[in-house]
């Protein structure tokens, strides 16, 4: 490094640090290059913090660049970079083979004031860029100079003001590289209550430690931009309420708190904080606990949360984004006293999705809950140059537009037209590119920038959307938006790759629907059909409940029948909600997995549906298997399904597998709703019984209607999912084994005699 740049570098850390802002700095060149540069750096930082440098890269380093670097910083891939979220750094070195912009945006979360993020690439990514990084380099010209650089190898002097490529030489200090001003400065915050950092901390902390002595039934929502120090708020107000904790309190002197994430993982901060500020506790952040002085702070996931329903005196669910709405209202039915945390945009979840599905719910069912937002930056003031531009180059702030969707109706729908947008015109329309991120970020959970990449790079995704028609681009209103992924057939896979998922060697990108129906349902020819999966739908939230999102998939399924396709696919986390409205679009079950998602605690389901006459038998072979293993499945692997999924599920067992009753179950059934046989005699019998009666009952059902009645619930946990007594007794509010019994008699009583009884297929 020049004696001229280090000694710029260093003017502009001191600028930073006095402004609170970061910058960004992007490296063109190869990888030895940028870590002798970032080595050197590295060597200036700040010696009394144990690790002040990161570096991000998934190239196998030498023996003598690994020591260097570890000798320096720490050492992480792109994979595994989520590990480090609330960590904080001085320097942080993005060096992959490949562009990660979820790295890129989760990581610059964990640069401090003063900070520098610098993004290694390739010059072959710079010369010829794809379409994302054309959009990122063409964002980068714009702000260019004003905390965002551009440094290229063999020309070291050229860290440039002008994106055109300015001499560095030629140039005065004004004219090239930022003036250091010395004298600029900005009033220090002072100190605040509990550790705060800023006072919308403050205000965090005091909202939620009013949620324990405050009245019930009045939840928290807590919101904030990345980096505004929400767990940490989180933890502080804990500090308070435990050290806070006495004899006169409601608590008997002590206070429990369960803390829920969408993974343990996520709250690395709030276990940190705890250790900081209560150095006698004994914080374990392993397994999710905190002890002191008999109170306990413990993490629960959200399947095992509502599943064992701890009892505590305050619930705190920090990144409540992640967790699907449906499963927060249950807990608002469990706890009485509650605060949810979540992140407004970002890497977290789609926060702003979150925030217009669940206050719906909030405001009709708890009309006196509270709604905090944090707005103060911690490791960075406002106005910082790096959060500008990760905003802009990821869409993190997408704002989505309102949509006057009431105009449409089942007789006039058909006036919204749907197309096929290439990424050339995305990057040619940034409105129209940034409603369709707004639309699916606030529809699906785990959309986050690598989407974006996907939409723009990916030469097997298109991208359809669903919109009004104007003359005037910004006038058109996206009402909705599905991105496709082509995979199976006609996708370029070798003989010799299939062989090798089909010996379990290997595991082929963007291939999701034939492997899995390999390597779970045992189809080896899988790969002889042509796929069109549904990776995301989404509709406007204005849009919703107009019937708008089955005209939409009727539309791509025409659309996939023009491609040539053979199958539609689809996997998502399933809710009974989800799945009948799949399942009434003509989509079927293939396969339900084995474990739940750490996120939703929700199983992911693959469904599929058939284009043609060929692939329809194809098809058949997937779901009729599925079915045949399910009666076994439920009661071990699936034992923790909701009996309302449950339902839905059974509902659409196909006619070539559903069970035939024999005479002898016929009688036995009889039997049973009269009083003459035991349910043990008669659990056979009528579990098939149970199973024609949910396929009946969802014939009965409007198209629109979800398919399950409360009724019938007890039924499918005791005779299908093959539950405990006490289970089904406390789920239910069943005083014994009698009740339950009775229970079940009069429902058979009720409503075998008006079932039809299937004697023959």
């Amino acid at each position: 490094m020049s004696k001229q740049l280090n000694s710029w570098f260093e003017c502009r850390k001191n600028e930073l640090m006095i402004a609170g802002h970061r910058q960004l700095i992007v490296l063109v060149g190869d990888l030895d290059w940028a870590l002798a540069y970032f080595g050197q750096l590295s060597a200036q930082s700040d010696d009394k913090q144990a690790f002040t440098n990161l570096l991000v890269t998934d190239f196998v380093l030498s023996e003598q660049q690994h020591a260097e670097q570890l000798a320096r910083s720490v050492e992480v891939t792109n994979k595994n970079h989520r590990q480090l979220l609330g960590s904080e750094y001085q320097h942080i070195l993005l060096a992959a083979q490949s562009f990660n912009p979820e790295a890129f945006a989760a990581l610059s979360g964990t640069l401090v004031a003063g900070g520098s993020l610098f993004l290694l690439l390739s010059p072959a990514e710079y010369q010829e860029p794809s379409y994302f990084l054309q959009r990122f380099l063409i964002l980068l010209k714009q702000q260019v100079g004003n905390g965002v650089y551009l440094l290229r190898q063999g020309d070291e002097k050229d860290l440039i003001a002008d994106f055109a490529g300015a001499d560095f030489g030629s140039q005065t200090q004004s004219q090239g590289l930022p003036k250091c001003d010395d004298n600029r400065a900005h009033e220090l915050s002072g100190e605040f209550a509990y550790q705060c950092a800023t006072a919308d901390q403050v205000k965090a902390v005091e909202a939620i430690i009013r949620q324990v002595s405050g009245h019930r039934h009045r939840p928290l929502v807590l919101t904030a931009d990345r980096g505004r120090g929400k767990s940490t708020a989180l933890a502080l107000a804990c500090v308070e309420l435990l050290n806070d904790v006495d004899e006169k309190n409601a608590t008997g002197g002590v206070i429990d708190i369960v803390v829920c994430a969408p993974q343990l993982a996520a709250l690395q901060v709030f276990f940190r904080q705890l250790s900081i500020n209560l150095p006698e506790a004994k914080v374990c952040l392993q397994t999710g606990t905190c002890q002191y002085q008999g109170s306990t702070i413990t993490f629960y996931p959200i399947d095992k949360l509502l599943l064992d329903k701890p009892k505590c005196q305050l619930l705190m669910v920090d990144e409540a984004a992640s967790i699907p709405v449906y499963l927060l209202t249950k807990l608002l039915a469990n706890y009485h006293r509650i605060v949810f945390a979540s992140t407004v945009h970002g890497y977290e979840g789609a926060g702003r999705g979150f925030a217009i599905k669940f206050k719906k719910v909030l405001n009709e069912h708890y009309p006196n809950w509270r709604s905090l937002e944090m707005t103060q930056a911690i490791r960075w003031r406002e106005g910082d140059p790096l959060e500008n531009f990760v905003n802009r180059s990821c869409l993190l702030d997408a704002s989505l537009a309102a949509a006057n969707c009431q105009q449409f109706s089942q007789a006039n729908i058909d006036t919204l037209s749907m197309r096929l947008v290439t990424p050339s015109e995305l990057l040619a329309q940034p409105y129209l590119l940034e409603q369709v991120l707004a639309i699916l970020v606030t529809a699906h959970y785990q959309t986050s920038p690598n989407d974006l990449q996907l939409i723009l790079d990916n030469p097997k995704a298109q991208l359809l959307v669903l919109k009004t028609e104007s003359a005037n681009i910004e006038q058109v209103q996206v009402v909705a938006v599905t991105l496709l992924l082509s995979e199976g057939a006609n996708s370029g896979i070798s003989e010799s790759e299939i062989n090798g998922v089909i010996d379990g060697r290997r595991r082929l990108k963007d291939q999701f629907t034939p492997q899995s129906l390999i390597n779970h349902c045992g189809l080896f020819s899988a790969f002889d059909w042509q796929y069109l999966r549904v990776l995301r739908i989404a509709v406007h939230p204005d849009c919703q409940g107009l019937g708008i999102g089955r005209y939409f998939l009727g539309k791509i399924t025409r659309f996939a029948k023009q491609q040539g396709g053979d199958v539609l696919s689809t996997s998502f986390g399933l809710n009974s909600e989800l799945l009948w409205f799949w399942q009434r679009a003509g989509f079927s079950l293939a396969r339900i997995g084995f474990s739940q998602d750490q996120a939703s605690g929700e199983y992911s389901g693959l469904l599929l549906k058939a284009l043609n006459d060929s692939s329809a038998e194809f098809a058949g072979i997937a779901t009729t298997g599925f079915y045949q293993q399910l009666p076994y499945l439920l009661a071990q692997q699936y034992q923790h399904l909701s009996a309302n999924l449950v339902a839905v599920v059974a509902s659409a067992w196909p006619q070539s597998v559903l069970p035939v009753l024999t005479e002898l179950e016929e009688y036995q059934i009889s039997a049973f709703a009269e009083g003459k046989m035991q349910y043990d005699s008669c659990a056979y019998a009528l579990q098939h019984w149970l199973i024609i009666h949910l396929v009946e009952l969802a014939k009965q059902l409007k198209p629109t209607a979800q398919n399950s009645t409360t009724s019938v619930l007890p039924l499918i946990k005791r005779l299908l999912i093959r539950a405990s007594v006490a289970e089904i007794c406390a789920e239910f509010g069943f005083t014994g084994k009698k009740t339950l019994n009775q229970y079940l008699i009069d429902y058979v009583k009720r409503h075998y005699s008006r079932t039809t009884r299937i004697t023959s297929t």
